[in-house]
């Protein structure tokens, strides 16, 4: 769905203990024991990868135009709640 929706590519990453293992490879960067992002989104092997349905895509742009203005009519009123 998500896919569809932006209308990207998505991959799930087959280690999926947590936030920790994200900041690690942060850490790894900040430090220098890897050189770049880019070497490290190499070595993580997705687990699926999720291809955009070009049909679905549009009915979820159309949509979205719908959404928007709906959040702005009830932005203040939700704030309410």
């Amino acid at each position: 769905m998500i896919a569809d929706i932006t209308n990207q590519e998505i991959q799930t990453a087959k280690v999926t203990i947590g936030a920790s293992f994200g900041d690690a490879l942060l850490a790894a960067v900040a430090v220098g024991n890897s050189p770049s992002f880019a070497e490290v989104a190499e070595k993580i092997e997705p687990a699926e990868v999720f291809t955009p349905n070009p049909q679905n895509h549009e009915v979820y742009t159309r949509y979205r135009k719908i959404f928007d203005e709906l959040y702005l009519r009830n932005k203040d009123l939700m704030q309410s709640l």
